[in-house]
């Protein structure tokens, strides 16, 4: 891998090692792509939950993270979703694919499709965020649209979505929009992120609390730089970092600010068809970046940035 600030941009470090196969072992019977995976705590126990394309479907499965004890728990997802994008809420995991209805499953119940009262059924969803109570999803018939759902008398209600329980990102019609989707939502202080594909984040200045919701919200932010993907962004203590084609970019609140410029001959190598393929994980003051190079299908580089010694 090639480190941000500390290596020598035209001589990479590349490590090998040969596997310790004693810790591997087969889990399930199906092989294929991960398209998906998220934590997941019911009635005590850690879960790992991650959505494998096979070659008839998409199938989700579940590890218990304490034994190892694996198990199949949806499938029939359409084998042709690019992702598969889940958030807990309360004791459920919701999970969208761009081409079906939401879903939601229980350790104890299983997977089923949300139902929902006549005309407040949740849109086709590809992104999904929980915050404060409430799930929030985009729609993937009108792409600069996102929605969020009710909280009532009773409590959060993650399955009723009032017809004015949305925003338009920005406030132009979907057709304005269609170069300018929404392509990601991230959580930082407090406060929901829209990322779009041309445009800074957002900032969603929700309602709170038993209400129908008034008062939505949005304020933009400084930069015309727009996010890849939703699997391109992740949060960290000091702030929100998201891949574009120009960099690696750090958002603070109000600001985007570009911190890979000296890397920028590696970024130029990423596979420019596999950008929306780029992955960025946030963890121990580090930010990694994984992505395809050159002609590789397949993200098999990697580029750390030390936050600390920014």
């Amino acid at each position: 891998f090639q480190e941000l600030k500390q290596c020598k941009p035209d001589k990479p470090t590349e490590y090998s090692a040969t596997p310790r196969n004693i810790l591997m072992k087969p889990i399930t019977t199906d092989s294929g792509e991960t398209i998906g995976q998220r934590e997941y705590c019911c009635e005590g126990k850690d879960y790992l939950v991650w959505a494998i394309r096979t070659s008839t479907d998409v199938k989700l499965y579940r590890t218990e993270e304490s034994t190892g004890t694996t198990t199949l728990i949806y499938s029939g997802i359409p084998k042709d979703v690019k992702r598969v994008r889940m958030a807990q809420a309360g004791a459920d995991l919701y999970f969208v694919d761009g081409k079906s209805v939401l879903r939601k499953y229980n350790c104890n119940d299983g997977a089923s499709d949300v139902v929902s009262p006549a005309g407040q059924e949740p849109p086709i969803a590809s992104l999904i965020l929980f915050h404060e109570n409430r799930l929030f999803l985009n729609d993937v018939n009108s792409p600069n649209k996102v929605v969020f759902s009710t909280i009532d008398s009773v409590g959060p209600q993650y399955h009723i979505y009032e017809s004015t329980a949305f925003v338009q990102v920005p406030d132009l019609t979907p057709k304005q929009s269609s170069c300018n989707p929404v392509v990601a939502l991230e959580s930082w202080r407090g406060e929901p992120l829209i990322f779009t594909a041309e445009t800074s984040p957002y900032i969603f200045v929700a309602p709170s609390g038993f209400d129908i919701p008034t008062g939505v919200s949005l304020r933009a932010t400084e930069g015309n730089v727009g996010a890849m993907s939703q699997e391109g962004v992740s949060s960290g203590r000091n702030g929100v970092f998201f891949y574009n084609r120009e960099g690696l970019f750090l958002f603070t609140g109000a600001v985007s600010d570009k911190v890979s410029s000296i890397m920028d001959p590696e970024f130029a190598r990423i596979n420019p068809a596999k950008s929306e393929e780029v992955f960025v994980q946030c963890h121990d003051d580090k930010v990694r970046v994984y992505y395809a190079r050159g002609t590789s299908t397949i993200n098999d580089h990697m580029m750390m940035y030390y936050v600390a010694l920014r």
